[in-house]
């Protein structure tokens, strides 16, 4: 099983997982942080969604929770061709940890 990767208009979306509980976002995070070393810059949240910033090899980029999550460049449209490999590599290496832990 591959992680779902989808083109958007100038940057990528990976989803991580498309259906699951808050928690397994919090252990896509805690993965992020011991594993790959990244460090969170910004957290927002609303009533439904969780946006949490981060830098990985010098890409911005966004782990994001709505009843599901996905991994995309921050800048979203204004993405480089850099940040948006860096969020397919990172994105498919958390896919894979994620359901070696499963």
């Amino acid at each position: 099983m591959n992680s779902k990767i989808t083109a958007r208009e100038g940057w990528i979306e990976v989803e991580i997982d498309g259906n699951c509980e808050y928690s397994k976002f919090e252990e896509a995070a805690t993965l992020l942080r011991k594993k790959f070393k990244v460090r969170f810059i910004e957290k927002l949240h609303d009533l439904d969604s969780a946006y949490w910033d981060f830098v990985y090899k010098d890409c911005e980029l966004t782990l994001h929770f709505n009843l599901g999550i996905s991994l995309f460049p921050k800048k979203f449209g204004e993405s480089t061709a850099t940040e948006n490999e860096c969020a397919k590599k990172i994105g498919s290496l958390l896919f894979e940890a994620i359901n070696q832990s499963s």
